[in-house]
């Protein structure tokens, strides 16, 4: 029997497209923010997002008379007739983004002297409020009502990088404005929104790796920054692609940006990008899926060149890696003059270590040393390269490796714990995989 939804349950599973997860709120509720023109955004987050999101901005704010209707699916202060569906300039324009929250959650908002409590979709209060600019909205008890969805989700060092990795694509991106954000009324990231984007990066990467980052100058189209080859991570997680300022998901101008780096980073490393692409907004369609993190290009081959070109200008710019040759030692026999090839006494033929546990036959004879950090060796198929560095921290794997599957691998805990700083998608990663 074909019978019609109540409005709960119909807001319950749209709902389901746009918040997933915790991060989903933080996202929405800030693009809603930065549409209202703020300059100052602060995140409060408690209990991975679960317990409480608080965001509160000095943008626009919403009048008093429409904080009920801002709650009703489907109302925009962004669009009014279908036309303006081809030139979107805004982040939001679906309508959806605060029905679907409080269709899942107890949310209090306050704006323009008004204030407004609603759970699961319904208004549990209305009265007076301060008269301060902007919007507070917090949320509180998030998927409380949609016991599926709460059981999904993942840990909460996972819930709580998922957040931080919102916040931080949004803080790069507009460094004019000023983010704020609080994890268990512990400061996570904090930018100062004076503009200078080195600065976001600071904040955001760390010092060092806003110091190696080049900057895209005089590119039509594309503006941001891309790292030095000698920067490189062994994730994507550091590539951060947006659309006019929207955070977007890419494959093909992911391996646009890649190929750049082709020839200069080794196989398994990845840059760190800021790239932002300013395109005409009739040229690209937005309203692809519910989250807006997916677009289409009308001309996709020219953003793909386009891309490519200010990647590689700036590359042109950085600092070339140069050896310096070893100091000369007792164990040489003859140094090449300006080379920086060291030839050994190699009469003796060595085996290749052991990998990933299982012993290789291949023989290596060892011939010399190339620059500071790598071996000279000749096997069956020709010359080999070895990286003294990465070869050590084999060595020292496989040792590791040895003991775990010995049982020699025992621990003794310290007198004093020792206190290590961890960024949070590495505290998640440890969590989920925790035995």
């Amino acid at each position: 029997m074909i019978q019609l939804l109540s409005p709960e349950v119909a807001d319950a599973i749209a709902a389901g497209e746009v918040i997933e997860r915790p991060a989903s709120v933080v996202k929405e509720l800030v693009e809603n923010a930065l549409d209202a023109g703020a300059r100052r955004i602060s995140i409060d987050v408690r209990g991975a997002g679960k317990t409480s999101i608080r965001v509160s901005d000095d943008g626009a704010g919403i009048p008093a008379e429409e904080l009920v209707l801002a709650f009703v699916r489907h109302t925009t202060s962004k669009l009014t007739k279908l036309a303006d569906l081809a030139v979107i300039e805004s982040f939001g324009f679906r309508g959806e983004a605060l029905a679907s929250i409080a269709a899942v959650a107890d949310v209090e908002c306050a704006s323009g002297g008004a204030t407004l409590r609603v759970r699961a979709a319904e208004v549990a209060e209305q009265g007076l409020g301060p008269l301060l600019p902007g919007v507070v909205i917090e949320v509180r008890d998030l998927f409380a009502n949609v016991p599926a969805r709460l059981k999904f989700l993942k840990s909460d060092a996972t819930e709580v990088a998922a957040i931080k990795d919102v916040v931080s694509a949004f803080a790069v991106l507009h460094p004019h404005v000023r983010f704020h954000l609080t994890i268990d009324s512990r400061a996570a990231l904090s930018t100062n929104g004076d503009g200078d984007q080195r600065r976001a990066i600071a904040a955001v990467y760390g010092a060092p790796v806003a110091a190696e980052m080049l900057e895209m100058i005089g590119m039509p189209l594309v503006k941001g920054m891309v790292s030095q080859p000698r920067l490189s991570r062994g994730s994507r997680d550091g590539m951060m692609l947006a659309v006019n300022g929207r955070p977007i998901s890419a494959r093909s101008l992911v391996y646009a940006l890649e190929e750049c780096y082709q020839g200069r980073l080794e196989r398994g490393r990845h840059p760190i990008a800021v790239i932002d692409i300013g395109i005409d907004p009739e040229l690209v369609d937005v309203n692809v899926h519910p989250a807006k993190k997916e677009v289409r290009f009308r001309d996709e081959g020219a953003v793909f060149a386009a891309l490519q070109r200010a990647v590689r200008a700036a590359l042109d710019g950085s600092d070339p890696f140069r050896y310096r040759p070893p100091e000369t030692s007792g164990k040489v026999v003859t140094t090449l003059s300006a080379s920086p090839l060291t030839l050994h006494d190699a009469s003796t033929v060595l085996a290749t270590p052991e990998t990933n546990g299982h012993g290789s036959t291949t023989l290596l004879r060892p011939i010399g040393q190339a620059g500071p950090g790598y071996l000279v060796a000749e096997g069956p198929h020709g010359l080999v390269l070895v990286d003294q560095h990465a070869a050590h921290e084999r060595v020292l794997y496989n040792q590791l490796l040895e003991r775990l599957r010995t049982g020699r691998g025992a621990s003794q805990p310290l007198l004093i714990p020792q206190a290590v700083d961890v960024e949070p998608a590495l505290i998640a990663a440890a969590a989920d995989h925790r035995t």
